[in-house]
């Protein structure tokens, strides 16, 4: 199986499609003096599920359904276990903790305790119902914070060990659909006219307040915060404003997450023109670090699809971000890349962290393609006519960033002392 039809598409027309400024240089880069810490690689894990009709992905009919767990088998446990790899878990509101309706079935409190066992760090990748946007944006800020609320009282409650929760700060499940429809279509006016209708600068900044409020309730609790965002969002803060953000209805460049990491999937935007090259993933790292400094990092994907159906270009990529820098490494998923690769290729991933690339081999792969250029130029028309249409509807324009909203300043990370149940 692989990762939503639509998520995928539109991640690929997202890099591929919008117009974009040339990134900052990368074949020059080189690590700061924190890099003595060793980076580590991740995976995304668990959004699939298993109906009546096998495994599937995720998708509106099936958010209740029981997670697919067949790529946890003992000889990845064991990779995970040796290698201390953490695994984002998708943990869904409504299903695995919160309220949850009668007869739904969760194997999440066992298997976190497994993890919790065999000492593999666990991230809560918390995630709504579909009708209330499955991921993280602007519309759904206050649903967002109670289901982390939620998710902390039941971890407490199950006395689970997490390292950290994440939010997906992208599109809404529904604004996708509308969103590729369009671009799919090649209907213009109307992608220009759904923009216009999402742009609220106000609604915008009570949403950031509202992530921001979320961020320091779990500071106060000894809780980290990350979060995954679309490429679309490095994309619009080029330009010091959050317009593209608030016509795609987004609020993912909120300051206060403790590691943010953009999407930057190759296979993708592979899937929706051709592939853009090591070169692409090391101008967002630099935009990364750039707008978010040691927070600033990148996940890769898709694991098994090309160009990451061989295993060569993944283990690249893992040495040239770390050669970069980059620190965590999120992989989009366990299960794509298990499918293809395996346990030993699940290791071999993991281990190329240890093996940076240096030098010439370095500045070759960070070196920016005809294409990866021209992707990378692709949004600055579509941030610019978001600016546009924010100046028509709204009188004082978009919001600058990052303090256009006024303080979004979160509270420390209080570090206590790891107990029974966090």
């Amino acid at each position: 199986m692989r990762i939503p039809l639509l998520r995928r598409i539109g991640l690929g027309l997202a890099a591929a499609c919008l117009p974009c400024a040339a990134p900052p240089s990368t074949a020059m880069a080189s690590p700061p003096s924190w890099t003595s810490r060793p980076s580590v690689v991740g995976f995304w894990a668990g959004e699939d599920v298993v109906t009546a009709h096998g495994r599937q992905p995720s998708g509106p009919d099936n958010y209740y359904e029981p997670a697919y767990r067949g790529a946890l088998t003992p000889a990845v446990w064991e990779v995970l276990r040796e290698q201390h790899v953490p695994l984002y878990i998708n943990m869904r509101y409504g299903r695995d903790f919160g309220p949850v309706p009668a007869g739904t079935r969760s194997d999440a409190t066992a298997l976190v305790r497994k993890a919790n066992a065999l000492g593999v760090p666990v991230i809560a990748w918390l995630v709504v119902p579909f009708k209330d946007g499955y991921w993280a944006y602007e519309g759904n800020a206050a649903t967002m914070k109670t289901a982390a609320r939620a998710w902390s009282s039941w971890k407490n409650a199950k006395r689970l060990r997490f390292s950290s929760v994440a939010l997906d700060q992208e599109f809404s499940w529904r604004n996708l659909q509308t969103y590729i429809s369009l671009r799919l279509g090649g209907d213009t006016t109307g992608l220009t006219n759904w923009m216009s209708g999402n742009i609220d600068p106000d609604g915008q900044c009570a949403a950031f307040r509202t992530y921001r409020d979320l961020i320091s309730w779990a500071h106060d609790r000894g809780i980290a915060v990350t979060a995954a965002q679309a490429p679309m969002i490095a994309d619009d803060l080029r330009d010091g404003k959050t317009a593209l953000q608030d016509a795609l209805n987004m609020t993912g460049s909120s300051p206060g997450y403790d590691q943010t990491y953009l999407m930057a999937y190759r296979s993708a935007v592979a899937q929706a023109a051709s592939d853009p090259g090591p070169a692409y993933v090391a101008s967002y790292y630099a935009d990364m670090r750039t707008y978010f400094g040691r927070t600033g990092q990148v996940s890769l994907g898709i694991g098994g699809e090309a160009p990451y159906d061989t295993l060569t270009p993944m283990v690249n990529d893992v040495r040239m971000l770390t050669g970069l820098g980059a620190k965590q490494i999120p992989v989009y998923s366990l299960e794509t890349t298990v499918d293809e690769f395996g346990a030993a290729g699940v290791q071999k991933i993991v281990e190329a962290a240890r093996h940076p690339m240096k030098g010439t081999e370095l500045a070759a792969a960070t070196r920016p393609t005809p294409f990866s250029e021209a992707l990378r130029a692709a949004s600055a028309q579509m941030d610019a006519t978001a600016t546009t249409l924010t100046q028509q509807v709204h009188p004082r324009g978009p919001n600058t960033w990052p303090g256009g909203c006024g303080d979004l300043t979160v509270r420390p990370l209080a570090h206590r002392p790891p107990a029974r149940g966090h």
